[in-house]
């Protein structure tokens, strides 16, 4: 019994077989999972990885894994793409960094820290390590934004008048001083004029009848029009103030005792150049749901520049940045990839031909397996976007190896009963 017993123990499975309870099933390969084990006739029934799983080895298992998740809630996007035989791989998106990897990838990421108005940016986060900021100095300032401290406007050096002190994140608020010069620009205006208009009465009333009223009027208006503002002046009515510099707006306009008073912007908001405008322009949104990301932050004196996210192309471009995105083509099951997406490019698929097949994820159609080729039998044949379903080998291979063990049990019992009636023989 011994004998018997270990004779029908179950073997151990060779390299490209499973055991399922005494039986050794065939493998199915990477990209596919187990639709129905092997019996004592019938192979292994194979069936492909739906979207969103794979399997990246031949196995025995009933289902695929399901893709990783990069997402982009959690500062992760798409470093490498799901396939039916390898998983997706992710990275941190730009603005986060990488807090734990795992199979080349991230699976973890944290937002870079924002420094505060009062600090400024001593090195820049990258895709493994956080934003380091730092304190300004005394006579200094930042936003929070910019990577060095400027030193507060000295209102006196520039021959303004200092009303606003700076702090470690404003500068200092100048205008002009105050005195009368207007005013007594104003008086030798007004005297002028009355002396024009007296001289222009008397020439009237001496007769001179050449000179014409008109050109009495329009003498006395163009001697008073408003002449052009400076370069760095705007108009205001009839007047020319002193513009904001770049990062400044107008919070109130010169008088004729005032200079114009600046204020800073305020975050989200730019002036790009000297100005008198009543308020900053709002920086550009770099909206991720349009397929955007920041390329250059917005700052008190320049505009965001936004560029498209991965898996993006961009369609529209404005000094320098992309304003304009679309989402990279997604290939058909059936179809390949003939060229990829780019920043500037959208993808490119073509159909595959007859006896090859891809999920639309590949670089290429792979051909048809052939089941016969490899001692299988074909149960399901090959679309352009599924490979060929390959069962078990033919059922009477399992049958040979069953009678052939059914025979040597034969005939081990048979040596058993002659040995013992010649045992029972030889008594009588």
């Amino acid at each position: 019994m011994y004998i018997i017993g270990n004779a029908f123990a179950p073997a151990n499975c060779r390299q490209r077989e499973y055991r399922i309870g005494e039986d050794c099933c065939p493998t199915c390969p990477a990209g596919m999972y187990v639709k129905q084990h092997c019996t004592e006739f019938t192979g292994t029934s194979c069936t492909p990885c739906t979207e969103g799983t794979y399997q990246d080895d031949i196995n025995g298992q009933e289902q695929c894994y399901s893709c990783t998740n990069c997402n982009a809630g959690l500062g992760l996007k798409v470093k490498k793409f799901c396939t039916s035989t390898s998983d997706a791989l992710c990275e941190n998106l730009d603005g986060y960094f990488c807090i734990d990897y795992n199979r080349g990838g991230c699976i973890a990421a944290q937002r870079h820290t924002v420094c505060s108005p009062g600090q400024y940016i001593s090195q820049r986060g990258t895709a493994d390590k956080d934003t380091e900021c730092l304190q300004c100095t005394d006579g200094t300032f930042s936003d929070g934004t910019s990577s060095s401290c400027q030193p507060h406007t000295k209102c006196e050096s520039v021959g303004l008048k200092q009303i606003q002190p700076g702090s470690n994140s404003t500068d200092s608020e100048c205008r002009e001083h105050d005195d009368n010069t207007g005013l007594v620009a104003g008086i030798i205006l007004g005297l002028i004029l009355v002396m024009l208009a007296i001289i222009s009465a008397i020439i009237l009333t001496v007769g001179r009848k050449k000179i014409s009223v008109l050109f009495h009027m329009y003498f006395i208006g163009n001697a008073f029009a408003p002449a052009n503002c400076r370069q760095a002046e705007y108009r205001v009515g009839g007047d020319c103030c002193p513009a904001c510099p770049a990062g400044m707006y107008v919070k109130k306009h010169c008088t004729e005792f005032t200079g114009t008073s600046c204020r800073h912007c305020t975050e989200g908001t730019y002036q790009d150049d000297i100005n008198g405008r009543e308020q900053c322009y709002s920086c550009t949104n770099c909206n991720a749901g349009l397929g955007l990301k920041v390329k250059k932050v917005c700052t008190p004196t320049s505009d965001a520049l936004c560029e498209n996210l991965d898996g993006y192309f961009c369609i529209d471009y404005n000094r320098g940045g992309c304003i304009a995105a679309r989402k990279h083509t997604v290939c058909s099951p059936g179809q390949y990839v003939s060229q990829r997406g780019t920043a500037d490019k959208d993808t490119e698929c073509l159909q595959c031909t007859d006896g090859t097949f891809s999920d639309g994820t590949s670089s290429s159609c792979q051909p048809h397996t052939k089941c016969e080729s490899m001692g299988l039998k074909q149960i399901q044949p090959g679309s352009d976007s599924t490979d060929s379903e390959c069962g078990g080998h033919h059922v009477y291979t399992r049958l040979v190896p069953g009678i052939i063990t059914g025979l040597i049990l034969v005939i081990i019992l048979a040596i058993i009963l002659t040995v013992q009636r010649k045992k029972i023989s030889g008594k009588c």
